[in-house]
């Protein structure tokens, strides 16, 4: 849609959409991702490519479980955030990109092409409480770099 035909509503939950995306990687990048799962709904799906996470619970659970391996440093970068809020207002849908560059150990880490670049697509509700939070949280990688992805193993 051309910025001309943008509204101010439209730009506003641009705006607060972008800032919980970026505030989730901010957690994972800066907290070890101990708050991700408040992001989502109770019933909240977080996955990437084929590893998915259902609920709360199991986010956090994934969250800790990256955080017992030891030292990780990560960046995700969110790139080309584009939304398309439904009609009703209170659902949301937003494509993006993310670069994840990451390594296990502590900076200053040698400087590598991204471990991983995604396609983002993401499914926002907005709650009864005022806040908008991730009902589907997808991410589907596209290029692959020679870094370590976190995903937990399947039982």
């Amino acid at each position: 849609m051309p910025t001309s035909q943008l509204n101010l509503e439209a730009m506003s939950i641009w705006f607060t959409l972008y800032q919980i995306e970026v505030s989730l990687w901010h957690d994972v990048n800066h907290n070890d991702g101990k708050s991700a799962h408040e992001f989502y709904t109770q019933d909240g799906v977080f996955s990437v490519g084929e590893h998915e996470h259902l609920g709360g619970k199991n986010i956090q659970e994934f969250y800790q479980w990256r955080s017992k391996r030891g030292q990780r440093t990560s960046r995700h970068l969110v790139h080309n955030f584009k939304v398309d809020v439904a009609p009703e207002g209170q659902k949301a849908f937003a494509f993006g990109v993310v670069c994840l560059y990451a390594e296990d150990g502590l900076p200053i880490l040698s400087s590598k092409p991204a471990t991983m670049i995604a396609d983002l697509h993401c499914e926002f509700v907005h709650r009864d409480d005022g806040f908008w939070r991730f009902a589907k949280h997808h991410l589907e990688p596209i290029f692959r770099g020679e870094g370590r992805l976190t995903a937990e193993p399947k039982a």
